[in-house]
């Protein structure tokens, strides 16, 4: 399970962005014309939360944010649900396993990444019978949806944030986010939890963001 946005096999960054996944068509640019623009790259991430998801280093940040907030299956999920959606329709063998991995994994009464969605946007256990390419629409446009209007604006104001403006305006390289406290002060979000524990999203999160880091330097 810890291996399952490998096991997909896919950049996220290549694919095109339907509707599906709450991204709308806009002229962002490609990934490599926002490091060719590097004065900007940082701030570039203010603009919208659709620009901040086409930047793998954005997303690196903004990743290591939600970890500190507990939160980090959110953005794990909309990826593997990205890269689920690209599985050929005709593979029924390839759809059925990884709709399983990513039902077990964020979906299930049993999830060990449960994602908080309503009960209009849950899928029973019966869909697995019978998965399609766009059978995690609703769930994902759903988490979508609560990381642009929550967590993404958190993020914004978050010290994580601010240091990387502050190096990018003084030309430096940007800071590890590890070491860096999200927010300047504690909030309702960051608590103490048992999935402060897992050891699977530190693994999951880790091999992301290598990802993320060899497509950056492309």
């Amino acid at each position: 399970m810890n291996l399952i946005l490998n096991h997909l096999n896919c950049d996220i960054y290549s694919l095109p962005y339907p509707e599906r996944s709450g991204l709308e068509r806009h002229d962002f640019g490609s990934v490599s014309s926002l490091e060719s623009n590097s004065k900007r790259r940082v701030a570039s991430w203010a603009d919208s939360f659709e620009r901040l998801l086409q930047d793998p280093v954005g997303v690196r940040y903004f990743s290591e944010f939600l970890k500190k907030e507990f939160s980090e299956e959110n953005i794990l999920f909309w990826q593997a649900c990205e890269c689920f959606s690209q599985v050929p329709e005709h593979d029924k063998k390839q759809l059925s396993q990884k709709a399983k991995e990513i039902y077990n994994c964020f979906l299930s009464s049993k999830a060990t990444m449960p994602v908080n969605i309503d009960s209009q946007a849950q899928l029973a256990d019966d869909v697995l019978t019978a998965p399609q390419p766009n059978m995690f629409k609703h769930p994902q446009l759903q988490i979508f949806n609560l990381m642009k209007m929550d967590s993404f604006a958190r993020f914004l104001k978050s010290t994580l944030y601010q240091e990387c403006m502050l190096a990018e305006v003084e030309g430096r390289p940007l800071p590890d986010p590890c070491p860096i406290p999200c927010s300047p002060a504690p909030s309702k979000h960051s608590f103490t939890s048992d999935r402060s524990t897992f050891s699977m999203p530190k693994k999951v999160l880790i091999s992301l963001q290598q990802q993320y880091l060899k497509k950056a330097l492309w």
